[in-house]
């Protein structure tokens, strides 16, 4: 027999007990019963109710009802899936994406330390700074926080000792050493994680170069057109006044010099200037490995194709025989100065990226042209020097904003607080001024460049010199700062050497060099290094800014550069500020906070000059 259903078997032999045999029934003969009559006990028969076969299950699934049923159900969970999918990608494109954080270059995240080679350190006591006395105090640049060395011209010069008389581009002058002492010198800063940037002199050389001997020759075909010579002068004076003309009797003719006599201008327009220049430039950043070049002077290298007289500036009590008397449309910042930049920049790229800035004196908006129109298209760095006299919140946000609205990838921002052009910032800005303003410029998105002293307080010398912002580093407080004078110093020290010293303030809590190293630290946290960058409160007052990096420790700093305290709720003005803060910072004890204290953000006070950097734990964004 060949049925499908359900059988009991009895464990009783067939023929024992028979009156008590069970009695099976045929599958075929069952009738269907409801689940209710199986829940209450019902039988069919005095048989249990055993449910439905496979065919009879089978036949009722294939019922419209229940095939449409098991559709809904699937077609639900379908769209579950695809609903939850959909709803974890935009989620995923909704959330605000982290920042690469190696999106940023040296040049943007060091701090760069600007040498004057001359007066930095005399490693062999002749009374000069030399390259050997740069490798000897690397250490000391370092520890302050500084990744880059700026250096002074080193190159072979003339008689007169002026770094910018270049008699040789790819020489070193011996009162700096030799080429060795350079390639050891790179060789050291590389090794501790540094940069090095050599000044590069395009505009100029000195009348004892070859190039210029051979031009005053005009019959040699080489040099011929290597300067800018003219049978006829214009009313063009020079930076250090009178005439920029000065006749060559031998040539018999005007050459141009934008500054001294002994620098005669080069002829930019001069394609064979230009190669030579362009080898210049790789002999040093490629033969020779340096990191990048500073591209001096550079609002000086055309000059008028017409030679066109300039018009007149009326200037208040400057006489004829002055550089000031007369506008400069026609010898200064000519369009085609920016078109070198460019030129330039290629060269920089084909050297495996290295390095370039240059400086420009004109407005900001001068100055970022210098960038050029697209990424890659001009300099790294367009020199921001800071010239501004005290000013108070709006003003500093007037400064600030100028540069920061135009920060892009390839509109890097600087923040230059001196230099040998500019008197020294603690000789322009009061004592108390120093600490807030460096806590604004180490701390703003952009590369803060410091001279050589500025970090100790150094100002101008007060003896009368040409020189008066190039005075000897003072090291120690011993005779000459330090210096060796017997053979006579190259410049002199100030004074106030015997506080205003290295020894006396590293490692001395509240010393200005330790206040600058402090800053230099923070700068290498991620917020400041790659964060964004947001405008907190303001006022005539108060300029304060925030910082922050998604995942890490978020920062505001607020600075009082007015004549009056002020107490403000800076939890208002950006969204991601915590009402209760920690002090990480402040510009001396007189704030009142101590490193580590709580901080109320919604009434905070500061007084005039004061400052201070307070911090708090990330918390994610919500959409």
């Amino acid at each position: 027999m060949s049925k499908s259903g359900v059988y009991l078997v009895s464990a009783t032999s067939v023929g024992e007990g028979k009156a008590n045999s069970p009695t099976y029934t045929n599958p075929d003969d069952i009738n269907l019963k409801m689940a209710s009559e199986h829940q209450t006990g019902q039988t069919q028969n005095g048989n249990p109710f055993r449910g439905m076969g496979k065919e009879e299950l089978l036949r009722h699934s294939s019922k419209p009802l229940w095939v449409r049923l098991r559709m809904i159900c699937v077609a639900i969970i379908l769209i579950a899936w695809l609903a939850l999918i959909i709803t974890v990608v935009a989620l995923i494109f909704a959330y605000p994406k982290c920042k690469d954080k190696d999106s940023r270059s040296w040049w943007q995240n060091d701090v760069m330390y600007r040498i004057h080679v001359r007066s930095f350190y005399d490693s062999n006591d002749d009374g000069i700074g030399d390259l050997k006395g740069v490798h000897q105090k690397l250490d000391y640049v370092k520890d302050m926080g500084a990744g880059a060395i700026s250096l002074s011209p080193i190159y072979s010069m003339d008689a007169t000792k002026d770094d910018l008389s270049v008699k040789d581009h790819k020489l070193i002058d011996p009162d700096f050493g030799t080429l060795q002492d350079l390639k050891d010198l790179i060789k050291a800063v590389h090794d501790k994680g540094m940069r090095i940037v050599l000044d590069f002199i395009p505009n100029h050389t000195s009348d004892k170069h070859l190039w210029f001997l051979g031009s005053m020759d005009a019959s040699n075909i080489q040099y011929k057109n290597y300067y800018v010579w003219s049978s006829q002068i214009t009313n063009w004076n020079s930076v250090y006044g009178n005439s920029s003309w000065e006749m060559d009797s031998a040539r018999n003719e005007y050459y141009l010099h934008q500054f001294k006599t002994g620098q005669p201008d080069l002829n930019i327009r001069s394609a064979m200037v230009v190669n030579e220049l362009k080898d210049i430039m790789e002999y040093w950043m490629v033969t020779e490995n340096v990191d990048g070049l500073f591209i001096r002077n550079s609002g000086y290298l055309f000059e008028d194709y017409d030679m066109r007289n300039e018009t007149v500036s009326n200037t208040a009590g400057v006489t004829e025989d002055k550089y000031d008397y007369y506008n400069h449309e026609y010898t200064y910042g000519l369009e085609s100065n920016r078109l070198l930049m460019s030129m330039f920049r290629e060269v920089a790229d084909n050297t495996s990226s290295k390095f370039l800035m240059a400086d420009r004196r004109g407005t900001t908006t001068e100055k970022i042209q210098y960038y050029g129109s697209f990424p890659g298209s001009g300099v790294h760095i367009s020199l921001n020097p800071i010239g501004m006299a005290p000013c108070s919140g709006n003003c500093i946000k007037d400064y600030v904003m100028d540069w920061v609205d135009n920060f892009s990838n390839n509109k890097w921002p600087n923040w230059m607080t001196g230099g040998e052009d500019m008197s020294r910032f603690a000789s322009r800005f009061p004592a108390n001024f120093s600490r807030p303003f460096y806590m604004l410029s180490m701390l703003l998105p952009g590369t803060p460049i410091i001279y050589y002293g500025d970090e100790l307080g150094m100002t101008d010398l007060q003896a009368t010199t040409e020189h008066v912002t190039t005075g000897l580093m003072q090291w120690e407080n011993s005779t000459n700062a330090g210096w060796n004078c017997t053979n006579d110093c190259y410049n002199g020290v100030n004074s106030d050497f015997s506080t205003i010293n290295v020894a006396a303030q590293m490692n001395k809590a509240g010393s200005l060099y330790e206040f600058i190293k402090g800053l230099s630290s923070l700068r290498t946290e991620d917020a400041f290094r790659y964060g964004e960058y947001h405008t907190a409160v303001t006022s005539n007052n108060i300029f304060s800014f925030v910082r922050e990096f998604d995942g890490v420790t978020g920062y505001l700093v607020a600075i009082n550069f007015g004549d009056n305290a002020e107490t403000h709720d800076y939890t208002s003005s950006h969204g991601t500020i915590q009402s209760t803060a920690t002090a990480v910072k402040t510009t001396g004890s007189d704030v009142g906070f101590s490193v580590d204290d709580d901080v109320e953000t919604e009434s905070l006070r500061l007084s005039p000059l004061q400052g201070i950097v307070v911090s708090w734990d990330f918390k994610a964004k919500e959409l």
